[in-house]
């Protein structure tokens, strides 16, 4: 029987398990061999800092595990790795693809996944591949596999979106390849577990949306499973009591919502709602709702519904708070001011929000950067929202937009130098560039620096940028004096941060000294803090702490007349550290 073994280096083996499916019913053999441990030895997942030498590791660890298992691996037919474009993937996906295929030479090598769609070519050549596929692969793998045991390279040019050479050419299908609809519609309902009790699946293939820096494969309105299948499945992953929470992994759940409704209310009928915490993604449109006035409204109602769902956290394609740039980039059809009342409905209908950002396209201005980063650092430091840092838009090969920078010279490589002109072969990371000059200089400036984001711990660099352009736009003085504002605020947080720690640590100290009948003086409180076991100990804790009795502080700020004193007193009493709000 043949056999065929994919490598997953990031915990993420949702997509393969279509292809498991696909393999079985043909009688081929799959397996999944996760190498994340090995990954997280060298970049730990927790963190999106890594180093050359933090990737060499990684590698490193990699090759251990694969000598390691060698004996397993014996009677494999092809192996395969999944590729995604972003840069960490890029970073270290190409050299364990070279690894690979520098251990097992004479085992043909498949590459798949969201980087052929967007660079199929770079990758193909870079990874050292032996064949791959552009688009969905569950009819093609198997056909390659037959094509391959049969030993005739005829028919791989009937291998629906199959990338291989044809002597000295190299045969690339002009589209990725996509199921036809009634075979994603009667697909399976597959999931993956975490270690958490949480399991990871998806209800819907495909993006209605034609957003210009995005190289999605499957364009048109979202192609679901059926709801009898899904629901089906949620039943089956009910049995299991340690499972806790379900996250859809689909990016336009909400999309058609008459589908939503329905599939929710089945959900709720099903006490399912009961049973799980769902947890999804969505655009901003897909909670307004036009009015009699036919304007755009916010869908309060649905957000109720959804919730009542039991749907606890949304994370929203956001992107940015500016008007200009939503039009430019998402050709969106809301506004700033409406993506922000989405949070902040979804925020009081007690749904958790995380809000995707970008920081600007080829058109965007220095005065349209600016408000986009100031809405949404504000949220962030008045702690209205969570925004994720405003990341540069990473150029896909195939997409719109990289196209039109290529055109007109607005490319940035990883380190911020200039880019002369499109490249068809090659996965280094290119970064759309704003065509204004000052903007232009900013983004590169930053990238110099390490940095494609820019997040609220830049908000000093930002305003001081603002004051450098602040003649070029009437707009951006005012911008200039309310990031100035926010920079106080922190600092004021920071400060007040930095003085719980300190109380605590005080009382702690004391407490410590006290039970060991031990005087309190500045000589045995030295002692005591000079054991490196004490401090590693209680430093993270203190921190935890005093960040947890902020925001106790912050929610007491809010409250009026008698729940306001009664919380105060709660908090005297449970953490003898409310003194302060006797004077407010």
């Amino acid at each position: 029987m043949p056999k065929v073994v994919f490598f997953d280096l990031f915990s993420a083996p949702l997509p393969y398990l279509a292809l498991k499916d696909s393999l079985e019913k043909n009688g081929i053999e799959f397996e999944i061999i996760s190498l994340a441990k090995e990954v997280n030895r060298g970049i730990p997942m927790s963190s999106s800092k890594y180093t050359a030498v933090s990737v060499r590791r990684s590698v490193y660890e990699i090759e251990r595990k694969i000598e390691r298992i060698r004996p397993q691996l014996s009677g494999t037919t092809m192996f395969g790795i999944t590729f995604y474009d972003y840069e960490l993937a890029h970073r270290l996906l190409v050299p364990v693809s070279r690894l690979i295929k520098e251990k097992f030479p004479e085992i043909p090598l498949v590459g798949g996944g969201p980087a052929f769609n967007s660079n199929p070519r770079g990758y193909y050549v870079d990874g050292r591949l032996d064949y791959a596929f552009r688009g969905e692969a569950e009819k093609g793998l198997p056909a390659l596999v037959r094509a391959l045991a049969a030993g005739n390279r005829e028919m791989l040019g009937s291998v629906p979106g199959l990338i291989w050479r044809r002597g000295n050419e190299l045969v690339v299908p002009s589209r990725p390849f996509i199921l036809p609809l009634e075979e994603v519609k009667k697909s399976r309902f597959i999931y993956t577990r975490s270690k958490n009790g949480r399991v990871m699946t998806y209800m819907e293939r495909g993006c209605p949306y034609a957003c210009l820096f995005c190289s999605v494969m499957r364009r048109g309105k979202p192609v679901p499973l059926e709801d009898d299948e899904i629901i089906a499945g949620l039943l089956h992953l009910a049995r299991d009591h340690e499972i806790k929470g379900v996250q859809f992994t689909d990016d336009n759940l909400f999309y058609d919502k008459e589908r939503a409704c329905r599939l929710f209310a089945r959900i709720i009928n099903q006490g399912l709602h009961k049973r799980f915490k769902f947890t999804s993604m969505a655009t901003v449109n897909s909670f307004l709702t036009e009015g009699k006035d036919g304007k755009m409204h916010v869908d309060v109602g649905f957000m109720e519904f959804i919730k009542k769902a039991n749907v606890t956290a949304i994370r929203l394609g956001t992107e940015m708070l500016d008007d200009n740039i939503l039009r430019e980039l998402k050709r969106a059809p809301y506004t700033a001011v409406q993506a922000i009342k989405v949070n902040d409905a979804l925020r009081s209908a007690g749904i958790e929000v995380g809000n995707f950002m970008l920081a600007g396209g080829i058109e965007t201005r220095a005065v349209d950067f600016l408000r986009s980063y100031y809405n949404a650092t504000a949220k962030n430091v008045r702690h209205r929202g969570f925004y994720y840092p405003l990341t540069m838009i990473r150029g896909y090969r195939d997409s719109p937009l990289y196209r039109k920078a290529a055109r007109e010279g607005a490319l940035l490589s990883e380190w911020g130098d200039a880019i002369s002109g499109p490249q068809a072969v090659g996965t280094e990371p290119h970064y759309i560039a704003p065509k204004q000059a000052e903007l232009r200089t900013f983004f590169a400036r930053h990238l110099a620096g390490g940095k494609d984001q820019f997040s609220t711990q830049d908000l000093e660099d930002v305003a001081a940028f603002a004051k450098t352009v602040a003649g070029h736009d009437p707009g951006i003085p005012p911008l200039e004096r309310k990031m100035r504002k926010l920079i106080g605020i922190r600092k004021a947080r920071e400060n007040d941060l930095r003085a719980r720690e300190l109380y605590l640590f005080g009382r702690l100290t004391h407490a410590i000294l006290d039970s060991k009948g031990i005087e309190f003086n500045n000589a045995n409180v030295n002692r005591l803090i000079s054991d490196p076991d004490f401090l590693m100990k209680t430093i993270p804790l203190l921190n935890e702490y005093a960040k947890k009795h902020q925001q106790l502080s912050r929610n007491i700020e809010k409250l009026k007349g008698r729940a306001r004193l009664q919380a105060i007193k709660k908090l005297r009493d449970t953490t003898s550290f409310g003194m302060h709000f006797q004077r407010l």
